[in-house]
């Protein structure tokens, strides 16, 4: 008992140190990204990188490369070209993974430090990239009443 005890609060405990973001809504993540969009997932990239962390010592570090095909531009794009998402891909370090072939609303911000194991003050060419915390999500049929508030903004 104690042994389920202990791996409960265990479950718990790395579910709070994960990734945790304030409730808004979809006008507050509008007005916060530099770019919005529906898109088609058609390319997704694994790039391992070798970074240094604050103390020094180097690491490999995973992020994903995702193109998107535009279907909808709601804030930031002139055109339909497609678009690169670069992101880490998940898990507690707040980033997104997309499927490829699948469509997603996302709500992207313009970067410009490098996606490091702790973040530095590494500057690198400005990328797009979101995370968990922005209402970026996949689109589904009942996902069309968010994209008719979009449309409208």
């Amino acid at each position: 008992m104690k042994i389920i005890l202990l791996l409960l609060l265990t479950l718990s405990i790395n579910t709070a140190i994960a990734c945790s973001c304030d409730r808004s809504t979809i006008l507050e993540n509008f007005k916060g990204s530099d770019v919005v969009f529906k898109g088609k997932v058609t390319d997704v990239k694994e790039v391992n990188t070798k970074e240094k962390t604050t103390s020094g010592q180097t690491v490999d570090y995973k992020r994903y490369e995702f193109k998107f095909k535009i279907k909808n531009r709601y804030k930031g794009l002139k055109s339909k070209e497609p678009v690169t998402i670069i992101t880490t891909g998940g898990d507690s370090d707040c980033g997104n993974y997309f499927d490829l072939g699948k469509s997603y609303i996302v709500y992207a911000y313009k970067e410009d430090l490098m996606l490091s194991f702790s973040l530095m003050d590494k500057k690198t060419d400005e990328y797009l990239s979101t995370n968990l915390c922005t209402k970026t999500k996949q689109a589904y049929p009942w996902t069309f009443l968010e994209s008719l508030v979009l449309d409208i903004l």
